[in-house]
């Protein structure tokens, strides 16, 4: 019986947890870390955004995609968060344009974005980039 109780455990809780919604935190943790704002920690955000939208849907090398299909910076749509290890790595794919995703940002956090060949850039390092027909923001730590 404590082995079938401990199955369930095993099976069934981390599935309830992951789609348990998203957390409160989402905008300030995700959103702060991608606009380096915070250090990053790979495996603290793995274990957050697997606890919130369980594992991940793809991993390659050491980068693993999670999909959120969530808000951040008030208005932009994002459909996956991306964590790496080696350097620490952290990005979202927003649902818009690199101009798009910066101005949401300076709108929400006051972050402005300088663009240089259709790379944005921010004096905390932050970056944005085109990625096929969406925009990826990233914070990448050495």
């Amino acid at each position: 019986m404590r082995y079938l109780l401990l199955a369930w455990f095993v099976l069934f809780v981390p599935a309830s947890r992951a789609s348990s919604g998203v957390p409160s935190d989402f905008s300030t943790t995700i959103g702060d870390a991608v606009l380096c704002l915070d250090k990053i920690d790979p495996a603290y955000f793995e274990s957050y955004l697997q606890s919130f939208f369980g594992p991940p849907y793809r991993t390659e090398g050491d980068r693993k995609w999670y999909r959120v299909k969530e808000l951040l910076w008030k208005k932009e749509k994002i459909s996956d968060v991306i964590v790496g290890e080696a350097p620490a790595f952290l990005a979202v794919i927003a649902e818009d344009s690199p101009e798009g995703a910066a101005n949401a940002i300076l709108e929400s956090s006051g972050i402005p974005y300088a663009f240089d060949n259709g790379t944005g850039v921010s004096a905390e390092f932050g970056e944005i980039a085109r990625y096929g027909n969406m925009t990826e923001v990233f914070c990448l730590q050495n």
